[in-house]
């Protein structure tokens, strides 16, 4: 008897699931407006949406689009691609109707019929059920026949359940939501070094012709040159570069009397350079610029140096040649280029033997670093505190004499402060990915089990204090939590699986066919 009721009680709740679902997609407001017919909107295997039905479609997500953003219209819908967004999201949801079909998860009629009852009870004579209303309904109110209505029912059913699935597949069981936020909420304190690369450079030997020659030749090392060589590869290429003088005669944009008079002294200067005058004399003379008393001499300069203008009349010159009038936001400009420095490119073959040195003294000094913090943890794991061996005063020195480590670089620890596993950087260490979640999980306190790698060299840690979230915060923000993790892992399962659907049906969308749409 019980399992009866619970039945009953659950084909309503579906049945008016499914309507609410269904007066989204197929709804009164949806109207009959078909674009002109250029072809289908969209096809897959198994799938022909017309202009008719994405138009529908366009025109329902568009007034519910308006109904969220007040200043939403015909032009921000076409410069948002709003259009093909939504050709894309009904694509999806017929493809996934058509999967959930394939499963088996299609309506059956007796339960349409009962759907369709309960949808339309209110609309019908007091005698019961008349057919012919029910038409008149569905042709008056959607433009098609109740045979395509009950078609797409059913396809819209099929791709309901197919979501639903989705839903129960990605909502998190209670220990998942407990170890997440278990996760979240632990928080630990930590004594942290780093150890940097850096300090062990000082007093490094370079190392020998034969011992570079020798590492080069490994293929590990060869490949690292040549990677480094592509990844600084504008460090090895010189842009061309020219040295020039100018004179300019400044004026302000706007300034009508000023640009007068500045362009009447650029010509004064121009007609005594033509004459055959020294053009360091002419700048020391008429130039408004601080280079004038230099001879209007602005040293080597490359590309993106001056201003675009000056730039480009500069590098058109040839050594020696002087231009013409040119203008800038600064004024009028005569330009003499002085010198000029060619582009050139420093070839692998060129780049090796330095690159080769800095990535083995790179390595030699890295293996120096690493042996170090390695030494110290030794020293930690026996017995002495991080933050002891490295504190200042009676304390540290008798700690660092008792245990031979003397810290001859002056290494200094620092309080983390709280860490929770959501942090990027960890004070004292920097920012490596990842390692803040790796060091929460550690639940025993005193040193940190290895040497952590960082961008500058390496870190050690030893965890202080742990505080662990309380039963009671569990039960206040679980809910929440669980719903948290099942919504963002149903978008990625949704995703995910829409992706492959198109992908597998060859999912084509007509790009005429949504031009043609009258809300466009």
């Amino acid at each position: 008897m019980k399992k009866s009721r619970f039945s009953k009680v659950t084909a309503q709740i579906l049945v008016i699931g499914i309507s609410l679902a269904f007066i989204v997609n197929f709804g009164p407001q949806a109207g009959t407006a078909c674009a002109p017919q250029s072809g289908p909107a969209a096809t897959a295997e198994g799938l022909t949406i017309s202009p008719g039905e994405f138009n529908r479609f366009y025109r329902q997500r568009f007034e519910q689009e308006r109904n969220q953003r007040k200043d939403f219209d015909e032009a921000k819908a076409k410069a948002e691609g709003f259009a093909k967004k939504i050709a894309a999201e009904l694509v999806d949801s017929r493809v996934l109707a058509l999967e959930g079909q394939n499963r088996g998860l299609r309506l059956s009629d007796d339960m349409m019929r009962k759907m369709i009852k309960f949808w339309f009870r209110n609309s019908m004579p007091e005698e019961g059920w008349d057919q012919a209303v029910y038409k008149r309904i569905i042709q008056g109110n959607y433009g098609i026949t109740t045979a395509e209505w009950e078609e797409n029912l059913r396809t819209e059913e099929s791709a309901t359940q197919m979501r639903s699935a989705v839903m129960l597949a990605s909502m998190p069981t209670l220990a998942q939501v407990r170890d997440r936020f278990n996760i979240d909420r632990t928080r630990s304190r930590f004594t942290t070094l780093k150890i940097d690369r850096s300090a062990f450079a000082e007093g490094a030997a370079d190392p020998s012709e034969k011992e570079l020659t020798t590492w080069s030749l490994e293929t590990a090392n060869a490949a690292a040159i040549k990677a480094q060589y592509a990844e600084q590869k504008g460090r090895f290429d010189t842009p061309k570069k020219v040295q020039a003088s100018h004179v300019l005669a400044k004026f302000k944009a706007g300034d009508v009397d000023a640009e007068k008079k500045a362009k009447t002294k650029i010509e004064l200067a121009k007609a005594k350079l033509d004459g055959g005058a020294d053009f360091a004399a002419v700048a020391k003379e008429f130039s408004d610029d601080g280079s004038a008393a230099k001879g209007g001499d602005l040293g080597m300069f490359g590309p993106g140096r001056m201003v675009k203008a000056f730039e480009e009349a500069a590098f058109a010159l040839k050594a020696g040649e002087t231009s013409d009038v040119v203008t800038s936001r600064f004024g009028y400009h005569i330009i003499k280029v002085v010198k000029i420095e060619e582009a050139s490119v420093t070839s692998l073959e060129d780049a090796s033997d330095e690159l080769a040195k800095e990535l083995f003294n790179k390595e030699r000094i890295g293996k120096l670093a690493k042996a170090h913090a390695q030494l110290i943890l030794t020293t930690i794991r026996t017995g002495t505190s991080l933050k002891t061996l490295f504190a200042e005063g009676d304390e540290g020195d008798e700690a660092r004499e008792e245990s031979g480590y003397l810290n001859a670089r002056n290494l200094k620890t620092e309080d983390s402060g709280w860490v929770t596993a959501k942090q990027r950087q960890i004070k004292g260490i920097g920012l490596v990915p990842g390692l803040a979640a790796e060091l929460l999980a550690l639940e025993k306190e005193g040193a940190c089990p290895k040497v952590y790698t960082t961008d500058s060299g390496f870190a050690l840690c030893s965890v202080e204090e742990r505080e662990l979230p309380d039963d009671e915060a569990f039960a206040d923000e679980s809910e929440m939590l669980r719903s948290y993790m099942g919504y963002a892992l149903r978008q990625r399962l949704t995703a995910a699986l829409s992706s492959s659907l198109r992908e597998e049906r060859g999912v084509k969308i007509n790009d005429n066919a949504l031009g043609a749409n009258p809300y466009r």
